[in-house]
């Protein structure tokens, strides 16, 4: 591991690094942060109650650095670790990184590079990557520009964060690690993430920080690595799902109400709302772990829609709405008319699945 020494020209940028059973990934991701060039960081390793070596390492990583400081507390999850980072931080600038992904070698040097007083957060791209695969390449579609805009652009990055149809930049997808924040400016406006939510927490704070921000800045260079791992919350069956999507909802919801968005945010909530629960369709309610059968899935995926009263109009949505709605043209179709073939299909597979198991073992016991 490379030794850094401060530079104090250099701004101190805070990195806030939550860590839970992430042991095979946390050296990788220390060890790029830690490798920048630019050397002036704070690295804030926030162990949630991580019941692996996980504390350990960190521990290791805090004798051989002082840029490191190691903070140990009580599982609260990851909003509850980010939380504790953020009101330990001391930097100028913050910036999030979630414990199994890693930074391009020259992150930090290129953000800083064009960072100013006269935005309030940079954003910049990233290049997701299969867990196992070589990194990838940056994009040749990444210019490496950088632009400055105002309340029109944070808007439309907004809009963005609910539905891609009205991203401003494609990269711009409301994860927290895309982007470097002045410390002062969270202070001021109190942003902090929701520990109540299990989901989307960070589409959540995006939408406050942007509601607040009077300025942005965009990089257009991939300098992030996301890892795509198969054992992420993403791929795995949690009957809890539903639930914690409905509390996302909620605060969506409030916070539409509470800032009083016009007809554009609403109605890119309603791509959002059609798009995420149309996913819970494989995470959740037909995912090939859900101990439920097929009959009881098709149930709770009626009575859930039943329950939202903005599911249920988009379910019943007349022809008209897509001539209304061009832009939302696709989801809306897919709502309206392929989630029911789609159930009907999964329900056909699973009776031919299961008929097939049936004769399988018939022909077993007759060999026996």
């Amino acid at each position: 591991m490379r030794m850094k020494t401060k530079c104090a020209k250099q701004p101190l940028v805070s990195v806030i690094v939550p860590v839970y059973k992430v042991e095979a990934y946390l050296q990788i991701c220390v060890d790029s942060i830690l490798e920048q060039p630019y050397e002036n960081i704070e690295v804030i390793l926030v162990d949630d109650g991580s019941p692996d070596r996980c504390p350990m390492i960190c521990e290791e990583y805090a004798k051989k650095d002082p840029r490191i400081r190691v903070i140990h507390q009580e599982n609260r999850g990851l909003p509850g670790a980010r939380n504790t980072g953020l009101r330990a931080a001391s930097g100028e600038w913050i910036i999030c990184v979630d414990s199994d992904d890693l930074w391009k070698s020259d992150l930090l040097e290129s953000v800083m590079a064009v960072a100013s007083d006269a935005v309030d957060l940079i954003a910049f791209s990233y290049m997701p990557y299969p867990e196992g695969q070589p990194l990838p390449q940056p994009s040749p579609l990444r210019t490496g520009t950088y632009r400055t805009g105002g309340r029109e652009l944070l808007n439309a990055l907004q809009l963005g964060v609910l539905d891609e149809y009205h991203r401003a930049v494609p990269y711009y997808s409301g994860a927290c690690w895309i982007e470097l924040v002045r410390r002062d400016f969270l202070e001021e406006n109190h942003l902090y993430f929701d520990e109540s939510l299990k989901q989307c927490e960070d589409m959540i704070w995006n939408l406050n920080l942007l509601e607040r921000a009077h300025s942005v800045g965009l990089l257009d260079k991939d300098l992030y690595y996301y890892r795509l791992r198969p054992d992420s919350m993403c791929h795995i069956h949690d009957k809890r799902l539903p639930g914690y999507l409905d509390t996302v909802d909620q605060r969506v919801v409030e916070f539409g109400q509470r800032e009083k968005k016009g007809a554009d945010f609403w109605a890119a909530y309603d791509i959002w709302l059609m798009k995420t629960y149309v996913r819970l369709l494989d995470k959740c309610y037909f995912n090939p772990a859900n101990p439920d059968g097929p009959i009881q899935a098709w149930r709770a995926w009626r009575k859930m829609i039943d329950d939202c009263p903005t599911l249920r109009h988009l379910s019943k949505a007349p022809l008209k709405e897509f001539w209304n709605n061009r832009k939302r043209y696709v989801p809306l179709f897919f709502f309206r008319f392929r989630v029911p073939l789609y159930l009907m299909t999964r329900l056909t597979f699973w009776e031919l699945k299961r008929h097939d198991q049936g004769y399988a073992d018939k022909a077993r016991r007759r060999a026996e």
